[in-house]
């Protein structure tokens, strides 16, 4: 399973949760939704990239198998459950 993050270099949530994949050593693909490249803006647009950070956990089939927000009630424990990593 892969990890694909939305995230900013200016929100501190996705930094921390960044520095976390990366000691974690996640297979992961980062990608900053604030990025002005337009081919990026409208891969976010597919996704409904609407709130940093932005998980989706991706199947071997490339299939996404879940989704998680920031907002989402349930953040914590989806992170947890794929990742293993709990967010002080």
């Amino acid at each position: 399973m892969k990890v694909r993050m939305f995230g900013s270099s200016n929100c501190k949530s996705c930094k921390q949760l960044l520095s976390l994949l990366k000691k974690k050593d996640f297979e992961f693909e980062y990608i900053d939704a604030l990025d002005d490249n337009k081919d990026i803006q409208k891969f976010c647009d597919e996704h409904d990239v609407d709130n940093l950070p932005h998980l989706q956990f991706i199947g071997k089939d490339e299939k996404i198998i879940k989704e998680i927000r920031r907002d989402d009630e349930d953040f914590e424990k989806w992170l947890l459950l794929f990742t293993g990593i709990r967010k002080k």
